[in-house]
């Protein structure tokens, strides 16, 4: 618009110029230097070339939009090589000949009356030019107002760039042993790590550490998992469990330590829930051990679990290792030492029964505690160790009264079978009474003997005892051996009569005597209908009368044929019996009688006692008077 103005005054000026020239018109004589070439003026634009009375003209000035004096050229100014020549920027500027023209607003924008461009709606193209994350308020004119960064973001709000969400916070408020992961205007927790777990699986709520006796093995996890049995962690936080090393154990679940394996016990392999005992024959000795040792020859172990081993007791051999038992050293060896690995050879002439520990003379004698001669004593079966006079004084209980010549003797018999029988044979230089009285506890118990007198005189006492039989074992247990302090009773003088029964179907009569002590006459008959036993004998042996009259021991002998309840007949048999009777009032309502029968090996075969339902009597005997014994003798003798 400026330039079509400057354009329009210049065809004016030109005009004028012209009307006064035709106005005054100029003589013919003078020349005129503005008809030629204008004067030298610009003619492009025009510009006014005005002669001079004196000569010469002048030129007028270049029009607006044009630079020079007017007397050379006017060259068009350039108006848009300067702010656009003053058009919009978002204007077209043209430059025309000495002017310029802006061009139209672009699409969208309309001219102001300032000659600006404005946008219509300048929020809808592109946000108005703010940040997308922002809101864009128009206000009017081209106006527009950005809205602030959202939270997370920093900026004007034309622009606005991501917070780091990782470094507002320490790690961005996740659990430390997690990474911050920035994301946009936030953040991602990474997973908690193996040996941590969180209940939401992630790092934005706390990482735990596995409790001690517990393992979390993966990232990512939602809790820990407990130590199985055979393994173990101390230590909080972390990704397995150990195993149990050899030599220990772990029994239960989530456990914090391993448990040494106690003596007795081994554990061989890692990752053990108990320990191993000890088999049979081997041993662990010490805590921890990762294998049993085996027992050595000469010991053993019966049991599993043991921590040593027991060496063979003396009179048994162990002859290997590994044993779980001894074995009792064989008849004719001996084992004198415990620890024996190979059994001695039994030396001549001596006794070894099975499990000997010192060999024994089958055959031993000594001097009686009373003098007299000495006695000789053997066993069929095992041997004698122990055997000692011992004197009336030393016993834990007084004998019953009476006489032993011959004193006491305290022997033992070993290596008998368990309740095996031996037969003792007592070589005495005389008589010594053929009543055995035998200690066992506190009580003396009566045994049948047999006599046989020799060439010499000497006398042979036999009688057979059974290990642990009642009333003729020490010991009074079945173990192999029967021990015995006892001694004969001499016989005396002396008359016991009686009769009578001690319970239903049984019943007795008996008249027996000696008168010197040495020989003895009499009869006994006993009937036990219930158990078949009858007695009739006159065959006396022995008779002990004490001091008192109160009290007798009287034994003999006789041969039976005994009819069982089917009168099936057995063969005949020889039988010792030995009678004890009591009168001790006088009165006879507490008068006692007691029978043992034995048979010819030495056992008992029939015993019976109790209180007398009839009479006994015990006298002294006149030397001069037989009582009619030999009568007796002949009407009772079957």
């Amino acid at each position: 618009m400026v330039g079509s103005r400057a354009l329009f005054a210049s065809i004016f000026s030109l005009i004028l110029i012209l009307s006064i020239s035709q106005s005054f018109p100029v003589s013919a004589q003078t020349t005129n230097p503005c008809d030629v070439n204008n004067g030298g003026c610009s003619t492009n634009p025009l510009v006014s070339c005005t002669p001079l009375s004196t000569g010469g003209r002048i030129c007028g000035p270049c029009p607006t939009g044009f630079s020079g004096n007017g007397t050379g050229p006017c060259i068009s100014i350039d108006f848009c090589a300067t702010n656009n020549g003053g058009c919009d920027p978002l204007q077209t500027c043209t430059n025309t000949f000495g002017a310029h023209v802006c061009g139209p607003c672009p699409s969208g924008y309309t001219e102001n009356s300032s000659g600006r461009c404005i946008l219509l709606n300048v929020c809808g193209t592109n946000n108005g030019g703010c940040s997308p994350l922002v809101t864009c308020t128009n206000l009017g004119n081209g106006q527009r107002i950005c809205g602030p960064c959202p939270t997370g973001f920093t900026g004007n709000g034309t622009s606005c760039t991501p917070i780091n969400a990782c470094t507002v916070t320490k790690n961005g408020g996740c659990d430390p042993l997690t990474k911050c992961i920035p994301s946009g205007n936030s953040r991602v927790c990474g997973s908690c790590p193996a040996g941590t777990y969180s209940t939401t699986g992630n790092g934005l709520s706390t990482c735990t550490q596995a409790p001690a006796g517990s393992y979390v093995s993966l990232p990512d996890s939602k809790s820990a998992t407990g130590c199985s049995v055979g393994t173990y962690q101390p230590n909080t936080g972390q990704s397995s469990c150990i195993q149990a090393d050899p030599g220990y154990f772990v029994a239960g679940t989530n456990a914090t330590a391993e448990t040494l394996c106690a003596p007795g016990t081994f554990a061989s392999t890692p990752d053990s829930a108990s320990c191993t005992p000890a088999p049979a024959g081997s041993y662990v000795s010490t805590s921890g051990a990762t294998s049993a040792t085996v027992c050595a020859a000469g010991t053993f172990s019966s049991t599993t679990g043991g921590t040593s081993c027991t060496q063979a007791p003396a009179g048994s051999y162990v002859g290997a290792a590994a044993a779980t038992s001894y074995t009792l050293c064989p008849a004719g060896t001996y084992c004198p030492n415990p620890g024996t690995i190979t059994p001695l050879s039994c030396p001549a002439g001596d006794f070894c029964g099975m499990g000997t520990i010192t060999p024994s003379p089958q055959t031993e004698s000594l001097l009686p505690s009373t003098g007299g001669g000495h006695v000789a004593f053997s066993s069929n079966a095992g041997g004698f160790s122990s055997l000692t006079a011992v004197s009336q004084s030393s016993l834990s209980t007084p004998p019953p009264p009476g006489s032993y010549p011959f004193g006491f003797f305290s022997w033992t018999i070993t290596g008998l079978p368990v309740g095996g029988s031996a037969t003792v044979q007592m070589t005495y230089p005389s008589n010594p009474g053929a009543i055995y009285e035998k200690l066992i506890g506190t009580t003396w118990f009566q045994i049948p003997v047999t006599e046989t007198t020799l060439t010499n005189g000497s006398v042979v006492v036999s009688m057979t005892l059974t290990d642990g039989a009642s009333g003729q074992d020490s010991d009074q247990a079945a173990n192999g051996q029967i021990s015995d302090p006892g001694g004969l009773l001499a016989a005396t003088q002396g008359r016991v009569t009686g009769g009578g029964s001690i319970g239903k179907d049984t019943n007795f009569g008996f008249d027996v005597s000696s008168k010197d002590g040495k020989t003895f006459r009499g009869h006994l008959e006993y009937h036990a209908k219930t158990s078949h036993v009858d007695l009739d004998s006159n065959k006396i042996t022995q008779l002990f009368v004490d001091g008192t009259m109160t009290h007798a021991i009287f034994a003999g002998q006789t041969t039976v044929d005994h009819d069982d309840h089917d009168n099936k007949k057995t063969p005949s048999q020889m039988l010792t019996f030995l009678v004890t009777v009591t009168d001790p009032d006088k009165k006879g309502d507490r008068d006692t009688f007691s029978i043992n029968v034995t048979n010819s090996t030495g056992n008992i075969v029939y015993q019976n006692s109790g209180t007398v339902k009839g009479h006994i009597e015990i006298h002294h005997i006149d030397t001069d008077d037989d009582s009619g014994h030999n009568d007796n003798n002949e009407k009772n003798s079957k």
